[in-house]
């Protein structure tokens, strides 16, 4: 994972509001973290939840960790940089 040095520079200021109002939402954050996520947080308007895995094995492993009958998951790896 080529920018691992810079997950400490992510930051979503939405997260602390969103999250003390929906403990729910932040225990899946944690959640996705236990499960090997270098890095779990909303995404920028909080419409979604997503976590980075190094390795695809840690983020097949998570799905089975979260709630299949609340939200929708899913597993997807970045485009790579050649074709984007």
């Amino acid at each position: 994972f080529p920018a691992k040095k810079g997950l400490n520079k992510f930051k979503n200021d939405f997260s602390e509001v969103v999250f003390n109002w929906y403990s729910e939402l932040e225990e899946i954050a944690l959640r996705l973290k236990r499960a090997g996520a270098e890095y779990s947080n909303l995404s920028g308007s909080g419409s979604a939840l997503f976590g980075l895995f190094l390795k695809l094995g840690d983020a097949q492993r998570a799905l089975t960790m979260l709630p299949d009958n609340i939200f929708k998951t899913v597993v997807s790896t970045p485009v790579p940089e050649h074709l984007a």
